[in-house]
């Protein structure tokens, strides 16, 4: 007997199928859509989880089929670690028989096996995700490959034919044979080979989505195929391609209403022909992605809300870089550690006392405990109920390692105010640094767990080859609200400069010393104190200024001091020029004044008003 389709779907999900819910045949031979023309019955998405974000976990999967326990089960071949040949004729069965070589049909006599409405899906174990989808054509129609974010119908769902998908070979265990020798060319040559799928290597961003689908839509009607076909590959390439993928209901949207169109009628350029029906659609929902904001909307904006005041925004994407052994980690520590406690970081307060953060420690994880210790001591806190660390990498680009994380991070006590990685470079694992393109996908996957949790973001990185910048794609830090460098000089001197915020003044550049913490093993980052020798060209200016009074300083230019204590023009204009952060050491810094007599040049000096680096709670 058949299990029930509920039943069916929560043992997939625990044996590590991805799992989605599909629309499915009614009574009436009808699609439960409710579209006369339905073209793809039976096979097309239910709800939010689609191809994209499918369902991982067993409870989740038996609650949503006891809404819709008629929904037919579709299986994310990527999320199921699974590469599927879907062959939809006994001629495609045949023709691949005769093309593979003796192991392959070996492996094939072991795979698990279903049977469709008219054809047969062959498993085969694909853990990396290795495998594109593709579209049989040629000599090759009838043999499609499901892989990455495509999917298949699985038993014991019910087809518009009236039969029943089931398990002839193998079940629905999770063991299949491996990829073969001969398949690996096979399918890595498929994504070589001219077809109606995109080369894998291209990638569309906004603004060109839709008329990258519509234009390949086109291309496969005016060959003649089908609705269904035309679905199921602009569902593969908006995956593949789109970054990020527009919603599943426009990419069918996009199929159907192509798919009306006659193969003779269907004009070069698409977009034309989609978009008015698509507006009519969207018209119908209540959501709207975009509203046109007026002048009173705009100065009634909120303010930015900080997580870290000055710096880092709630919700917000930072990145501290530097170079091995700069003092980064422990200064993300900090960082981590005063939000949770409500402590001052670099002098600037914290929002989110009591609150979750989450701290992903690919590298150093054996000496967490130490510096955690080393900071409680130094800080005279007894507890951090609210820090949570994961002591392992994390490959982000792995959809199975991002959806393992956010069921991690799920099952904190509360979503995280603060998720710093570290480091970048062990969770782009599989990515290009120096690629804009992979690391504008992986800023997507920052942004997607920024937006799922509402939390800021902090991915730890290192310095270039010259220390002067963050390594790899300038996407990097060009998308950053909050950049800070960390560096180290000769006398072990540690220095923590803001090198970008986005809505406010960047703060000054704080110094500071590794201080060991008695019997910790480790130590922490403290503010130095230690005097600043002043040059005697500049203690001669500040003297000869603090000497004045109020009203002859009012009155007096910054070339006129120096005038004063017998500098000629060109000292006169270096030290101005470039030993500004000399001076302002003294507590004085340069600023534009109003005094233009024949001896100023419209500068003057001011007194700093500094903020204490730390507080005293």
């Amino acid at each position: 007997m058949q299990p029930s389709l509920r039943t069916a779907a929560a043992k997939y999900a625990s044996l590590g199928y991805g799992v989605i819910p599909l629309h499915w045949i009614k009574d009436d031979g009808k699609c439960s859509c409710g579209r006369v023309d339905c073209e793809s019955e039976g096979k097309h998405p239910l709800g939010e989880h689609g191809a994209s974000n499918p369902m991982l976990d067993a409870e989740l999967v038996t609650a949503q089929w006891e809404d819709t326990p008629d929904a037919n089960i579709g299986l994310v071949a990527g999320a199921s670690r699974r590469v599927i040949i879907d062959l939809d004729s006994l001629a495609a069965k045949d023709h691949l028989k005769d093309i593979c070589d003796l192991d392959t049909h070996t492996a094939m006599m072991t795979a698990p096996i279903s049977k469709t409405g008219k054809g047969w899906h062959v498993h085969f174990d694909d853990p990396s995700g290795s495998y594109a989808p593709s579209v049989g054509t040629n000599e090759d129609a009838g043999i499609d490959i499901r892989g990455g974010v495509s999917y298949i119908v699985a038993p014991p769902s019910r087809h518009k034919n009236g039969t029943t998908y089931k398990w002839i070979q193998g079940g629905d265990a999770t063991t299949a044979p491996p990829v073969t020798a001969w398949l690996h060319e096979y399918l890595t040559g498929r994504r070589k080979a001219p077809a109606l799928i995109l080369e894998d290597d291209h990638v569309e961003t906004k603004g060109g989505r839709n008329n990258l689908l519509a234009s390949l839509a086109g291309s496969m009607r005016r060959r003649g195929m089908s609705v269904t076909a035309i679905e199921a590959a602009l569902l593969a390439e908006n995956a593949l391609k789109n970054k990020p993928p527009l919603p599943v209901a426009e990419v069918t949207a996009i199929a159907r209403s192509i798919g009306k169109l006659q193969p003779t009628d269907v004009p070069e350029y698409m977009p034309a022909v989609y978009l008015g029906d698509l507006i009519e659609e969207r018209a119908e929902t209540a959501e709207r992605r975009y509203t046109f904001l007026n002048e009173t909307q705009i100065e009634n904006l909120p303010p930015v809300a900080y997580l870290v005041d000055k710096v880092l925004p709630l919700g917000g994407y930072g990145l501290i870089y530097g170079r091995r052994g700069s003092g980064k980690t422990f200064d993300a520590l900090d960082l981590a550690l005063s939000i949770t406690t409500g402590r001052h970081y670099h002098g600037l307060a914290t929002n989110a006392a009591g609150s979750t953060v989450a701290y992903i420690m690919s590298e150093g994880a054996a000496g967490l405990k130490k510096r955690i210790n080393a900071w409680k001591q130094a800080r005279l806190v007894t507890t951090i109920p609210g820090f949570h660390a994961l002591p392992t990498s994390v490959p982000l680009n792995d959809p199975i390692a991002l959806a393992e994380l956010c069921l991690a991070l799920d099952q904190l006590p509360s979503a995280p105010s603060l998720l710093v990685i570290d480091t970048l470079a062990r969770s782009a694992s599989g990515l290009d640094e120096n690629s804009s393109q992979d690391m504008t996908k992986y800023i997507g996957i920052v942004d997607s767990l920024r937006e799922r949790y509402g939390c800021a973001v902090v991915p730890i990185h290192h310095a270039g080859w010259n220390a002067g910048h963050e390594r790899g794609s300038t996407v990097i830090g060009d998308a950053a609200d909050w950049i800070m460098k960390v560096s180290r000089d000769d006398q072990n001197i540690v220095s923590c400069a803001t090198e970008k915020v986005k809505d406010d003044e960047q703060p000054d550049v704080w110094k500071a010393i590794f201080v060991a913490q008695d019997g910790t093993g480790s130590g922490t980052l403290e503010p130095d104190t230690t005097p600043v020798p002043i040059d005697p060209d500049i203690e001669l200016v500040i003297l000869a200024w603090e000497e004045l009074s109020a009203a002859d300083q009012a009155q007096t230019s910054w070339n006129q001091i120096c005038q004063m204590v017998g500098f000629g023009s060109k000292k006169t204009r270096d030290l101005r020029e470039r030993r500004r952060h000399d001076i302002e050491s003294t507590g004085w810094r340069i600023v534009a004044g109003t005094n233009t007599g024949k001896q100023g040049s419209g500068y003057t000096l001011e007194r700093i008003s500094r903020v204490p680096i730390l507080t005293g709670e």
